[in-house]
């Protein structure tokens, strides 16, 4: 193919996660990368050549043509990348990674109680290895959302040493662990969680993926019950972006599928939605009531969606669960400038949210946030945006509003 021609096809790619695989001439795999928008990613290679390394440069030289294979998700097209690399070697692979080599993930499977730990090269040494993987923090990342996942232990206890010695730690009430540590656990529950980490390494996204769209249609059931059934509605994403166990609110309202504004008419059978994340006071000099008053008399919503960070007295709810409220958004402080409820407003204001906070004994300044708290933020603004997005637009399907909202 010629260069136009492979820029050409690299502009027909769907915005979807992916993988694509450069091959030369010979038909040999040059090149093999990962992306969360195919078309977006591939097309950087054959446009604008001067900001490309020699390196990268020399490997675009080499392109005849490319394939991709479009995947469900980001974490699936990451282990299909690490997979087809294992499998070709791509000469570009490894001189683009400047000899640094990749990094593995190592399962302990000859202890009574295996662990994933993060490796930078596969040994001789008992373990299994999967990989080799794209970076150490992608690999980290695969690590602590397997642990989440599947409520794994984090901690530096020691099994079967530890088991009945001390109370379970925090992350146990925070829901973040199954508790191994207690005495009631046998070995054989840690081995299906272990197994089921193993099947979605090599790639079984079944199962976990059933799961998280029955989650999601549970939580968009509950929230479009809450909502008037026609006219705009508004998204509020309260919060402060650049603190990670604030920015909830924030990230969710990246997430939903905007059909409001200028260059975008009506269309019949789509709910008019508008999203807005207004930062915090001390950035704009105004409170959220005045930003949400403001907003509310210009939009002319039918109800509005308030999207915040929450605070929980129970810890076993960190992380854990998706809450609505339709009696508005009602900080623990009294007198609070960012209290919305029907009664200020004039409209329906329904609070969805995460527990990310709980306030710890030790004192009254004091917050504890769950210790995986950059996954829970993660997985819980994707699943709010797309609880969100199924209540407000029910006749589109789920692939539908995924690759809408982007």
């Amino acid at each position: 193919m010629t260069f136009d021609e492979l820029k050409e096809k690299a502009h027909a790619l769907p915005l979807k996660p992916g993988v694509y695989i450069m091959q030369d001439a010979k038909n040999e795999v040059i090149y093999v990368g990962k992306a969360k928008a195919l078309k977006n990613r591939v097309s950087q290679y054959f446009a604008n050549l001067a900001s490309h390394t020699e390196k990268t440069r020399a490997m675009v030289s080499q392109i005849d043509h490319f394939d991709v294979i479009v995947a469900d998700s980001e974490f699936e097209a990451l282990i299909l990348e690490n997979s087809l690399i294992k499998r070709h070697q791509p000469h570009y692979n490894i001189l683009l990674k400047d000899d640094k080599g990749y990094p593995y993930i190592r399962l302990t499977v000859k202890e009574p109680y295996p662990r994933f730990a993060l490796a930078n090269r596969a040994a001789e040494d008992g373990a299994r290895y999967f990989g080799p993987y794209g970076s150490r923090g992608s690999t980290q990342n695969i690590i602590d959302a397997l642990r989440v996942a599947l409520k794994l232990p984090s901690c530096g206890r020691k099994f079967p040493r530890d088991i009945g010695k001390e109370r379970p730690c925090l992350n146990y009430h925070m829901g973040q662990c199954d508790g191994y540590c207690r005495k009631e656990m046998d070995q054989t529950r840690y081995r299906e969680a272990i197994d089921q980490a193993v099947r979605l390494l090599e790639g079984q996204f079944k199962e976990v993926g059933e799961e998280l769209l029955a989650e999601m249609e549970q939580a968009a059931e509950e929230l479009r019950a809450l909502v008037p059934p026609e006219g705009p509605v508004l998204v509020l994403g309260v919060g402060n972006r650049r603190v990670t166990a604030d920015a909830l609110g924030p990230r969710t309202t990246q997430k939903i599928f905007v059909t409001m504004g200028a260059g975008r008419p009506p269309v019949q059978g789509i709910r008019p939605v508008a999203a807005v994340a207004p930062g915090v006071s001390a950035s704009t000099g105004l409170s959220l009531q005045q930003l949400a008053g403001a907003l509310v008399r210009e939009v002319r919503p039918t109800a509005l969606i308030c999207v915040d960070s929450l605070c929980s007295s129970e810890p076993q709810r960190l992380g854990r669960t998706l809450q609505f409220s339709d009696t508005g958004l009602c900080p623990a402080q009294p007198g609070s400038t960012r209290h919305l409820d029907a009664a200020r407003l004039g409209l329906p204001v329904i609070a969805a949210g995460i527990p990310t906070l709980m306030a710890a004994q030790e004192g009254k300044d004091l917050v504890v946030t769950p210790r995986e708290l950059d996954s829970v933020i993660a997985h819980g603004s994707a699943l709010l945006g797309a609880a969100i997005n199924r209540a407000l637009q029910p006749r589109l399907s789920i692939a539908q509003l995924c690759w809408l909202a982007g």
